[in-house]
């Protein structure tokens, strides 16, 4: 990716996460992000997120 673009994008996702940030503050409401204190297992699955059996090639036999 050319350096233009890639500074274009990176200033792009600042803006955005700033005007996130400033309508949540308008709101008085938390903006939405994927934080760790929301992954925990209870979570994960209601919001379909979790996995009953890993897959495969992830299993690690040692």
């Amino acid at each position: 990716m050319p350096i233009a673009e890639r500074t274009w994008f990176v200033n792009r996702v600042i803006k955005e996460v700033k005007k996130s940030y400033k309508d949540a503050q308008e709101q008085e409401a938390m903006p939405l992000t994927r934080a760790a204190h929301d992954n925990s297992a209870t979570q994960r699955e209601l919001a379909g997120l979790s996995r009953n059996e890993v897959p495969a090639r992830l299993r690690r036999f040692t």
